[in-house]
């Protein structure tokens, strides 16, 4: 599954790192980092439904570009602001409900 999504594609081909989701909530993106996200929690749900490819139970999900943290005064992430097809002001706040998985873009020369 990981494969079929824009970060696991890059790094099958050796042009990025895939970030896991607690990965993701310890601050280890950086700037670019490709994300998919899916609506849901429960990873063996999500890859049934993206399976079953039913048009009366969809798997909604997006792919996004990352932006930058969110922190709290602490210094602890609580949400994350990502780049989309319809601009630069969206954003993910941890606990909402959403599985995230990432990739770290590699600098190849």
């Amino acid at each position: 599954m990981l494969r079929k999504t824009i970060g696991g594609l890059l790094a099958s081909k050796g042009y990025a790192v895939l970030i896991k989701e607690n990965e993701i909530w310890e601050g280890k993106l950086e700037e670019g980092a490709m994300l998919q996200f899916w609506y849901g929690s429960n990873l063996t749900l999500i890859k049934n439904k993206i399976k079953a490819r039913s048009l009366e139970d969809r798997q909604g999900g997006h792919s996004v570009i990352f932006k930058s943290y969110i922190k709290d005064s602490s210094g602890s992430v609580t949400g994350f602001k990502y780049y989309d097809y319809s601009g630069i002001s969206k954003s993910a706040i941890k606990g909402d409900g959403s599985l995230f998985l990432g990739a770290n873009l590699k600098d190849i020369k």
